[in-house]
Order: structure tokens, then sequence, then C-alpha cells
């Protein structure tokens, strides 16, 4: 026997393993290679991706669970489309081109200080008596920060009403939570996770529903959950430009 051949297919082996240990060790918990690291940026501007002519597109995923007559559960999915139109301190979130959401970049938050709706043939703005809170500009904070944003319309404080980062006719509390790691079509890595909490009423306890809201920087929002009764509602971003 080749004592030789025989030493270099060990030698062989044993890369194989060291490499195959690397792999192991860089690697999650969940079976996952982890992502790069977030961009430093923490201003609300760069995680909400507050670009002029930034678009994103979303898959919009319903689970719906109801137990009357009998238990049933169904599922529904969607695309939405969010556009992005501003500078400096003014924005404006549209829901495809329709005008949803006003926004104000004032140091040291971002305030969601009015909602855009049809007055016959125009897009008017309605501000708000007090600016709410949309996103602090400070991912690093370690308090939760609360606000209201008025009802959209008549009929608002339903969960059909909470739409990308407007949570029309809740009072909320939002918290910054840490890094995740987050894989949607258009976008895979470690993003900036808050919890927001709805209320029906100032000095509810009991939440009527639970969102998580992951950010990228320079992207903005890839992921969202909402959980409320008998609702799971999961936009994921599917492509932006």
């Amino acid at each position: 026997m080749d004592k030789g051949s025989d030493m270099a297919k060990n030698i062989w082996f044993v890369c194989f393993l060291c490499a195959l240990l690397l792999i192991v060790a860089c690697t999650d918990d969940d079976g996952l290679t982890p992502g790069p690291a977030p961009s430093l940026s923490l201003s609300g501007p760069d995680l909400l991706g507050l670009v002029d002519g930034r678009t994103l597109e979303y898959l919009r995923t319903d689970t719906i669970v109801t137990w009357i007559p009998d238990y049933r559960m169904q599922e529904d999915t969607g695309t939405e489309f969010i556009s992005i139109v501003g500078s400096g301190s003014d924005w404006i979130i549209r829901n495809d081109t329709v005008p949803l959401l006003n926004l104000k970049v004032s140091d040291p938050f971002i305030l969601h200080n009015g909602y855009w709706r049809k007055v016959g043939e125009s897009d008017a703005l309605v501000y708000f008596p007090v600016p709410a809170i949309a996103v602090d500009r400070s991912a690093t904070q370690d308090e939760p920060w609360s606000g209201f944003i008025p009802a959209y319309t008549s009929d608002s404080g339903s969960m059909s009403y909470v739409f990308y980062y407007g949570y029309f006719g809740f009072h909320f509390t939002k918290s910054y939570s840490g890094t995740e790691q987050i894989f949607v079509p258009a976008f895979g890595g470690n993003a900036f996770r808050h919890d927001v909490k709805l209320f029906r009423d100032q000095g509810d306890t009991d939440p009527v529903a639970t969102v998580v809201e992951h950010y990228a920087p320079g992207i903005g929002l890839v992921r969202q959950e909402l959980r409320a009764e008998g609702l799971v509602r999961v936009l994921s971003l599917r492509a932006y430009h």
C-alpha cells in the first residue's frame, strides 16, 4: 500500500472536516448563515427608507380564523404598493399612487402629522390636532413611546386600516427590540425590530392587536406582522426600487 497516498487522503479528509466545522460554527441556531449587520445609521429617514421616488412592493397574506358556526381558516393574498415622495422634512407615503400618510421630520422624531383623503376630485390633507409619533429617529432608545392616530374615516378602528405604519383609529405604544434576521423575497439579513401594541382607548391595558415591524436602513419596512383576534396579516417586501 502507498503510505504517501494514504497520508494525502488523510490530509484532504482533515481539511474537509475543518471546513465543514467552520461552516457549522458560522451558522445560527436555525441553520441560516447570518447576513450582514445593518447600517450604523439609525436616523428615522434612513430606517423608513425616505427616498424621493421610492416604490416598494409587498406580498400581503391574511390568515382569517372564524369559530361560528364552526371552525374555519381562510387565507387571502394580494399585492400592496407603497410609493414615497418628498424631500427635507416633508414626506408623503402613497398607497400605490393615492396619497395616504403625511410625515414631518422633526428632530428627534418623525411625526405622522396628517393623512390624505379625496374631497371631490382633489386630494386634501387633514392635519391632526396633535402630531402623532410615527417612528422615533433613534432606534437605540430603551423606553417605548406612544401616540394616537385619529380615524381615517368614520368606520376606522378596524384592522383593515392598520396599513404600513399608519395605525388609524388606535392609540399605540411602540418600542425598539433589537435586531433580528429577516428573510423575505427582496431582503435577507439583520433588520431592526419594533414591537407595537394597539389600544381602542387611552388607558387600556389589554391591546386589541400587536404588530411586529422590521426595518432595514436605506430600504424601509421589510416585514410587518399584525395579530388580532381571528386575523394574522403579514406584509413581506417583494421588490423595491
